[in-house]
């Protein structure tokens, strides 16, 4: 009936009005550090200043024990977090000198590639001209049975293994990409040293940072390599030339590729 009718339609309005979702905290540096005297996480929450106003205070949860350590308010931990970027950044035209030479060790790296490739399928289409003669001259009955088997095992061998190189050669990842990404991220860092956005902050410092610590109101981490090289460089004085250390790499590609430097490039365990 027309009750009933418009019971229901007045159910389904109250059903499809949006529901309130309670708003979560904005602490853009939760999950980035532990406190430095007991090793628990670092909360954050809101508080009034001195001045009466209303901040954003990050604390030891002290979820170990006894735990002496005191609040430090957001910006202060931002102007620390700050400084320590700044220890790693360089111009936007070092950055993009970097880049620019890494794009043309690409190009060449994989000019040489290419010429690997054609220069294994050449292999692979001899090997098969010496195959199909082979089984011609047993054929005719120019080579007994048995160097026939045997030298076709052999052609079947180098034919396989030519293949595997040539398949290899396509799906090899690039040994450049970490060195740019690695560049990226650096000018990235030279960037956030500079800007109010804590969120990316908190991040570019989860890649080339490790063991974030807070004690006694100082915010700590140390850079994982290369990063702490370029830190220590700059410390000491930047080099005249933009950054001769990666200069340098492209005497040689092996450098780029060798254990030794492979291993500086990966990312930061988590």
């Amino acid at each position: 009936n027309q009750a009933t009718f418009e019971a229901v339609q007045e159910v389904l309005k109250i059903k499809a009005k949006p529901r309130k979702t309670k708003q979560g905290h904005d602490f853009p540096f939760t999950g980035l550090m532990t406190c430095g005297q007991c090793n628990s996480p670092i909360t954050a929450q809101w508080a009034k200043g001195k001045s009466g106003g209303i901040y954003r205070y990050y604390r030891c949860t002290k979820k170990r024990g006894v735990c002496s350590q005191k609040y430090i308010q957001e910006k202060d931990l931002a102007n620390q977090i700050k400084a320590r970027l700044q220890s790693v950044a360089l111009p936007n035209s070092h950055t993009d000198w970097m880049l620019k030479k890494v794009d043309e060790w690409e190009k060449e790296q994989n000019h040489k590639s290419q010429l690997s490739v054609q220069n294994i399928k050449l292999q692979i289409k001899e090997t098969q001209e010496k195959l199909d003669k082979l089984v011609s001259a047993y054929i005719d009955g120019d080579i007994p049975k048995e160097s026939y088997l045997s030298k076709k095992e052999d052609l079947l061998k180098t034919k396989v293994s030519l293949a595997e190189k040539k398949d290899n050669g396509r799906t090899t990842k690039n040994p450049l990409e970490p060195l740019t990404q690695w560049i990226l991220d650096t000018k990235k860092a030279s960037f956030l040293a500079f800007s109010d956005n804590y969120h990316e902050m908190k991040q570019i410092i989860q890649k080339i940072g490790t063991n974030p610590k807070l004690s006694d109101r100082s915010f700590s981490f140390s850079f994982i390599p290369p990063s702490d090289f370029l830190a220590s460089r700059l410390a000491g004085r930047a080099p005249t030339t933009p950054f001769a250390p990666l200069a340098r790499l492209s005497e040689s590609a092996e450098i780029l590729t060798s254990s030794d430097l492979s291993g500086c490039w990966e990312s930061n365990p988590v």
